[in-house]
């Protein structure tokens, strides 16, 4: 329980939870032979820079005014995967729709701002959930993880200064 009142513990502990379920998403792919969508591939960078950010963030000394920075910093890495992962959902419930049809295979060919963009905008074969886990689907579940940390920074940029 003491580890919780540090600022670095907290940072730590989210890195392992992130870093644990990108772990998990990568299982996933690899032994349902699943191939992600672009928007997934977006996700999974912010889930990495998250995932960097917490622990170097838990590795560093802190003073008052950098808890606030690396919070708010993270928070906005959040921000951006919620919106990400939003919008994804917002794919998968609504179908494919006006979108256009970019197969993983073709994503192996385009450039990382062409992907980012892809990501950003959707393709149909963002349209159908390829796993689902406890009646959620995994852009669910990275959704709902992206919004904990973002409470969580939240609230770590809102509690007082601890010395660690």
């Amino acid at each position: 329980m003491n580890k919780l009142k540090s600022f670095r513990g907290v940072y730590f502990i989210s890195f392992l939870l992130v870093f644990f379920f990108l772990i998990f998403q990568f299982y996933i792919q690899s032994a349902f032979k699943l191939l992600p969508c672009s928007m997934t591939y977006d996700a999974r960078i912010l889930l990495l820079i998250l995932c960097f950010l917490f622990l170097s963030f838990s590795l560093l000394q802190h003073t008052h005014s950098s808890q606030k920075y690396t919070s708010w910093i993270c928070l906005l890495i959040c921000l951006a995967g919620l919106y990400v992962t939003g919008k994804h959902m917002w794919v998968q419930f609504s179908g494919a729709g006006s979108l256009p049809q970019v197969t993983a295979s073709q994503l192996q060919g385009l450039h990382f701002m062409q992907i980012l963009k892809l990501g950003i905008s959707g393709s149909a074969s963002c349209a159908k959930p390829v796993w689902i886990g406890f009646g959620l689907s995994l852009t669910i579940w990275t959704f709902i993880l992206f919004l904990f940390f973002a409470i969580l920074s939240f609230w770590q940029s809102t509690r007082g200064f601890h010395l660690d």
